[in-house]
């Protein structure tokens, strides 16, 4: 009796410490890919704010801190990043082209924003 008590007891503290576990990962992936859409959002409002003739190199990793991304630009104007398990979107000046992951080259050209183009 005593051991299928102390069983029990065993598998419902496993099952808390797994829920707390999966609970900090999905934190710790919001976190990651919220300052980096935060730093690629910057690197657009840069180029805004920027004189005519701007032009900046950025490298996009393959994966952030080990989670795979994908990243794109919607209607001009936002910026969207999603992971396995977070959805990030930013407000970006209005911008033409794509963003990739990989190398990328932003422009101000006659205060018209553009990646890629």
């Amino acid at each position: 009796m005593m051991v299928v008590a102390a069983t029990a007891i065993i598998i419902a503290l496993m099952g808390l410490f797994s829920h707390l576990y999966q609970n900090n990962y999905t934190d710790r992936e919001r976190i990651i890919i919220k300052d980096f859409a935060y730093s690629i959002q910057n690197e657009f409002i840069m180029a805004a704010k920027s004189k005519s003739g701007y032009v900046r190199q950025i490298e996009l990793p393959n994966k952030i801190e080990g989670i795979n991304y994908n990243i794109a630009i919607y209607n001009e104007s936002l910026l969207f990043i999603n992971s396995t398990n977070q959805y990030i979107s930013s407000r970006i000046p209005t911008t033409s082209g794509q963003v990739l992951v990989g190398q990328n080259t932003i422009k101000n050209i006659n205060n018209s924003i553009c990646i890629n183009c």
